[in-house]
């Protein structure tokens, strides 16, 4: 009986890590933008999602958001909308 072969272990997802490669950086405020203005967008995640403050839009307001988190500042956010970061 042949052995069976482990599953990958998916990596872990954090709000505004929108390109799903466990960091969030400039990158993902960068990919926000290009999403924006129609171009593509490159990640490891099944659908892109920038909402970064859940109000159903993605917009430069969410990019600026991810970049007052990469720069250590606070991020006003809903209280129904999960925090960014691990």
């Amino acid at each position: 009986m042949p052995t069976p072969t482990p599953s990958p272990t998916p990596a872990p997802f954090y709000p505004g890590d929108v390109d799903c490669d466990t960091h969030i950086n400039s990158v993902d405020a960068l990919k926000v933008l290009r999403h924006v203005v129609g171009l593509p967008v490159t990640g490891n995640c099944a659908s892109f999602n920038g909402d970064i403050d859940c109000n159903g839009m993605q917009n430069s307001v969410d990019a600026l958001k991810l970049l007052r988190y990469v720069a250590g500042l606070s991020v006003s956010l809903p209280p129904s909308c999960p925090p960014i970061g691990p």
